[in-house]
């Protein structure tokens, strides 16, 4: 794995990776799950329970390929800084749903999550903590990009009895279209 210049990417791999951000000791910039200049990017996995990352968070990224079926996990307590963002897939020259959103999946597994972009998935979960409240927002994101084509899903994680009752709301992304 490249760690060279606060990112953290597979080294000339393009799928069936897996990230793993639990904790750092610095701050990381980008996180790429695969990632190549003319090849498709996909099958791959970032799991995120840690640390703090200040910059772009990509299940796949390529400039002339496919970037799908790529995961982000979101769990624990990350930090994300002012210019934090999530993407399921980014096909720098196609970016349409087939090349850049098709597979993609957002699971989120913890509330207050804060980032500056999220896009190009194509399902996003929620999993709802057992400290979840009334009004309680689990993402929050200054622009959204492209999840008017999500297929959106909300479950309990195993286990939890939510605090929550009937005629409660919570917000599940309270942000701004791009």
């Amino acid at each position: 794995m490249s760690s060279r210049d606060n990112t953290l990417a597979p080294n000339n791999s393009t799928n069936n990776n897996t990230i793993t951000v639990k904790n750092t000791s610095s701050t990381v910039y980008y996180v790429f799950g695969g990632y190549s200049d003319n090849t498709n990017v996909y099958e791959n996995t970032v799991n995120i329970s840690g640390g703090t990352i200040n910059g772009t968070i990509r299940g796949g990224a390529t400039d002339l390929g496919l970037a799908i079926n790529n995961t982000i996990n979101i769990s624990g307590n990350p930090i994300f800084g002012a210019g934090a963002g999530l993407f399921g897939g980014e096909a720098e020259e196609n970016p349409t749903f087939e090349y850049s959103i098709k597979g993609n999946t957002l699971n989120l597994k913890t509330k207050d999550i804060t980032v500056q972009h999220v896009g190009n998935f194509e399902f996003v979960n929620f999993y709802l903590p057992n400290n979840i409240k009334a009004n309680d927002t689990i993402l929050t994101s200054d622009f959204v990009r492209r999840l008017n084509q999500s297929k959106i899903g909300i479950g309990v994680m195993n286990g939890n009895t939510l605090a929550i009752k009937t005629g409660d709301k919570v917000t599940l992304i309270n942000a701004t279209p791009l």
